[in-house]
């Protein structure tokens, strides 16, 4: 016996649920069951691709269970998961399309252009995107720049599928962070009414989520949509600027969420490798002010000694030359290691970390052809290897984060490493090459206008 709508429903308000209480499988589960039943329920094609109401059904759970799927993190079916995405991606432009009109709002954004050509800032002829049920649109105000928005722009990068396989539906929009406003609220995910109803148009929150840019529309733009659960509400005593406030989700979660998955604790001896990162330095900052930790970090130019020392760190080290000087200072090795650069250094840095010792790869600036790591042999016996990946910061995880910070930056332990030059959305191409700058003090910053 097919289910009826109102399962649907309850199967829609148990996978809002299972999303606020951090359990993405969970919800995918639910989900999975809800596009299950509206594919059995209208087994004629016909059917479905003319019924507006069951492609709104479909494209809703569809899009949550993508992002689930991303919060999950397992890409061993690589295959299923595209054709999810683009399925998606489909409905989305269907529905957008049909509700054009001539009154419909148009917006500036950072596309990623198919056929690898690159990024373009455009004023887009797609519409403001709309909220679906379980999600918020935001006026964006600011957004940090990363160097992981810059491999979906690389043909031959593991990362560029989305490029590849997605923007000739309709060019991607880049972008995993933002702050901003909130403009509109999605219905509730079923009766499901917590999630959403945190936030009224007007909050100023900010939003992070790794699918964003990647999978679904990102936040390099004037306007976008996020899903609840990767929203966080902004204190409305907060006195930081949006420049401020934007240089803080992806580097500060993926930051603290690496320090704790080598379970650093106060007064550890912590080197981090690639310490001019917009990740380094925050993991600089917040191990030397919040942890009181002794920090070694590595740069690849000796002219960024002064920008190190300003953050936090006691000691600088000049790549390549870094395990030898290093190992004179501490024989035995470092606590912990942050790697940062990933595969290029990652074998080097093992050697750094003292037995019992922790090493977290989080950066993956730098991919070795045909890199193998052999664990009997290469990893020195008894060093613990870890890693931190950002797909699992939601806003359950950013908000005690973000409350520490702000705490910590008004008792002026902690300052934000936030570079001076100012970009507008306008700038953007300009901005992202500023990336690579020898000038770059800290993390930038793109303010929307």
């Amino acid at each position: 016996s097919n289910m009826q709508t109102p399962q649907r429903q309850e199967l829609l308000t148990l996978a809002g649920q299972a999303l606020r209480r951090q359990q993405p499988a969970a919800a995918f589960v639910h989900l999975t069951h809800i596009l299950d039943d509206l594919r059995s329920s209208h087994k004629d094609s016909h059917e479905q691709i003319g019924n507006e109401s069951i492609r709104l059904e479909t494209e809703t759970a569809l899009r949550l269970r993508n992002y689930c799927a991303w919060l999950m993190g397992d890409w061993s079916d690589m295959e299923t998961i595209i054709r999810n995405f683009k399925r998606a991606r489909e409905l989305q432009v269907q529905r957008e399309n049909g509700s054009r009109s001539s009154t419909t709002m148009t917006m500036m954004a950072a596309l990623c252009l198919p056929g690898g050509a690159g990024l373009r800032v455009d004023k887009v002829t797609t519409p403001v995107p709309q909220p679906l049920a379980g999600w918020v649109q935001i006026q964006v105000k600011a957004f940090g720049l990363n160097r992981t928005e810059r491999l979906v722009l690389d043909k031959g990068n593991v990362f560029s599928w989305p490029i590849k396989e997605l923007a000739p539906i309709r060019p991607l929009i880049n972008g995993i962070e933002c702050v901003g406003i909130v403009t509109a609220v999605g219905p509730s995910l079923g009766s499901d009414e917590t999630g959403s109803s945190r936030f009224k148009a007007g909050t100023k929150v900010m939003a992070c989520a790794s699918s964003l840019g990647r999978g679904i529309d990102g936040t390099h733009a004037e306007y976008v949509v996020v899903p609840v659960g990767s929203v966080v509400p902004i204190p409305d005593d907060c006195a930081l600027s949006w420049r401020q406030l934007a240089a803080l989700p992806l580097s500060y979660g993926t930051a603290a969420g690496s320090l704790d998955a080598m379970d650093c604790r106060e007064g550890d001896t912590v080197l981090i490798r690639g310490g001019t990162t917009a990740l380094g330095l925050a993991a600089i900052s917040l191990a030397k002010h919040t942890l009181n930790c002794t920090v070694i970090a590595s740069s690849r130019r000796a002219s960024s000694t002064e920008l190190l020392k300003q953050t936090g760190a006691d000691v600088v080290l000049v790549e390549p030359q870094v395990r030898e000087p290093l190992r004179q200072l501490y024989p035995q090795g470092v606590d912990c290691v942050l790697e940062c650069i990933g595969e290029a250094t990652l074998k080097d840095s093992l050697r750094c970390v003292r037995p019992k010792g922790v090493l977290c790869q989080t950066g993956a600036l730098k991919h070795v052809e045909n890199f193998s790591l052999h664990v009997l042999g290469e990893i020195p016996s008894s060093v613990k290897v870890t890693c931190y990946e950002s797909d699992g910061l939601t806003g359950a995880v950013l908000a005690p984060l973000l409350e520490r910070l702000l705490n910590a930056i008004q008792q002026g332990k902690l300052s934000i490493p936030l570079d001076p030059t100012e970009f507008s959305l306008a700038q953007y191409e300009a901005a992202m090459a500023f990336l690579d700058s020898k000038d770059r003090k800290g993390k930038v910053v793109v303010t929307v206008p």
